[in-house]
């Protein structure tokens, strides 16, 4: 939980226009107004990674073209390009099981979603018989 007080206001809201997947059509309007009212940007960095939505946030600040400081913009970056490293190392590693369980006649996929990983043969979205992973 974030230690960020009830002062922070426009940095939160920044954040949650920026934590969208697909902003909608007035958050980039929205961002940029908040940004001339001025911003913290110590605090709207904490607000985003406390609360791990600083990969959607990087994306969507170099996406919209947010007049965002130069040294935040990195430091978005570089975090997200690790979040980024680590996410295809646990996607190889993913595959690498599904595939020993699948050579050892262990039915094995993973979803996308809520559904997640699953062994064995599935009865309904989100269950599986056999090995829970």
């Amino acid at each position: 939980m974030s230690t960020v007080s009830g002062s922070a206001l426009r940095e939160w809201a920044l954040a949650v226009h920026l934590a969208r997947w697909q902003p909608e059509a007035g958050d980039a309007a929205t961002a940029v107004g908040l940004i001339a009212e001025g911003v913290d940007w110590g605090t709207f960095c904490e607000i985003a990674f406390a609360h791990q939505v600083y990969p959607l946030v990087a994306y969507n600040v170099e996406r919209l073209g947010l007049p965002v400081p130069r040294d935040v913009r990195t430091r978005l970056r570089a975090a997200w390009l690790l979040n980024r490293g680590r996410a295809t190392r646990l996607e190889e590693a993913l595959f690498r099981l599904t595939s020993r369980l699948d050579e050892s006649g262990i039915g094995a996929g993973a979803t996308d979603g809520p559904g997640g990983v699953y062994a064995g043969e599935r009865t309904a979205p989100g269950n599986a018989v056999g090995v829970g992973i």
